[in-house]
């Protein structure tokens, strides 16, 4: 009677016993789901009667303003297309200068992009067909410039050689970095790039309105 009991609860035969298992994993998981599915839903409703409260709300709201700016519309959302006037001289910004460029003549803009890059072996491995039938690896090693350091140490000819590298330990190690200063970007600050249909007249952009301007590059001597 004791063991009849034991049985029932999953106590008893192994086979058995994991059937029950597997069934139970797969009514908790469904529940799970099935809660998880409700949260979502909810969640993609939320989000769809806020935007559209957002989008109802800028369309009573916002006034199409011209290129010269009314005291009237001050606090008020406006839209406005118009030519930028003035822009953030970078050549005299501190963070610029720390990094030791010299440049001809102004920089002037919304934002600045130090983007450089290192040179680094780079691997490139496939499989290749044995005569006899199977596989094996072939790994290529060649010099490029790259965004980022790249870890020698997962390289497939790295530190040892196996058969089907090209180049392999000391020859394929990677060194150096790239210093955090020449990888960054600097927005111009609040109330110094403006737009407007003179100099004497402009809506003056803040931090978070910079990005959408395009880039130019800029060459240093």
């Amino acid at each position: 009677m004791r063991y009849a009991v034991r049985f029932a609860v999953g106590f008893g035969d192994v086979p058995v016993v994991q059937r029950m298992d597997d069934s139970l994993c797969g009514v908790c998981f469904g529940i799970l789901l099935f809660l998880g599915s409700i949260f979502l839903l909810g969640w993609n409703e939320f989000n769809y009667v806020r935007n559209q409260a957002i989008l109802l709300k800028v369309d009573k709201e916002v006034i199409e303003a011209g290129c010269v700016p009314s005291a009237s519309n001050v606090g008020k959302p406006i839209w406005a297309s118009c030519v930028v006037q003035r822009g953030y001289d970078f050549t005299t910004d501190p963070q610029v200068q720390s990094m030791g460029l010299s440049f001809s003549g102004e920089i002037r803009g919304a934002w600045f992009k130090a983007d450089s890059t290192i040179l680094q072996w780079t691997e490139s491995c496939s499989n290749r067909a044995l005569g006899g039938g199977g596989w094996d690896v072939v790994c290529y090693y060649n010099l490029e410039w790259v965004s980022s350091p790249q870890s020698s140490s997962s390289f497939y000819c790295y530190p040892s050689s196996k058969p089907g590298c090209q180049r392999s330990g000391l020859q394929i190690q990677n060194s150096g970095t790239i210093p955090t200063s020449f990888q960054q970007t600097l927005n111009a600050p609040d109330g110094t790039v403006g737009m407007g249909s003179s100099t004497d007249s402009l809506y003056f952009l803040d931090n978070k309105e910079m990005g959408v301007f395009p880039s130019v590059p800029v060459t240093v001597p």
